[in-house]
């Protein structure tokens, strides 16, 4: 049994009711943490991160530290989570924020809807961390048990 929550508490504009302000070379707050709640196994955890198609041109990311990219994959990152480490929340990206590119311009800016604002999508998922009681998987093993488009 593993049990993941992924929860956002800056950066959500749809419940928050606020406007970011897409500055040149600004930073908003986007503070997606994942956990593995108590009562869970050890496990790989993994996010997920899709970009808008209109993402790369007007924002950039760094992943938080303790975050591996699953080998083969170019949006999927791990870290194992021991039993001492369930509970914690870990924040997805560095220093919970994304940046926005220094070479926007206001006509770029006002080439925006609401429909076309870039986004960054955080999904979380978990898998058992052991095959048997002496084996772990590899990390890129557990993401093929959970890979959703990958049944």
């Amino acid at each position: 049994d593993i049990t993941v929550k992924l929860e956002e508490t800056k950066g959500t504009p749809v419940t928050s009711g606020k406007e970011f302000k897409m500055i040149p070379g600004y930073t908003i707050s986007k503070n997606p943490k994942a956990t593995v709640l108590a009562g869970s196994e050890e496990c790989f955890l993994f996010v997920k991160l899709e970009k808008s198609q209109n993402f790369d041109t007007f924002l950039t990311y760094e992943m938080a530290e303790g975050w591996t990219l699953v080998p083969g994959e170019t949006n999927v990152y791990y870290r194992k989570v021991q039993t001492a480490d369930i509970g914690t929340a870990y924040s997805v990206l560095k220093g919970d924020q994304v940046t926005v590119k220094g070479e926007v311009t206001k006509a770029m800016m006002d080439g925006l809807t609401t429909e076309t604002l870039p986004k960054l999508t955080v999904t979380a998922y978990a898998s058992q961390l052991h095959k048997n009681a002496t084996t772990e998987f590899t990390a890129a093993e557990a993401w093929a048990n959970v890979n959703p488009t990958n049944p």
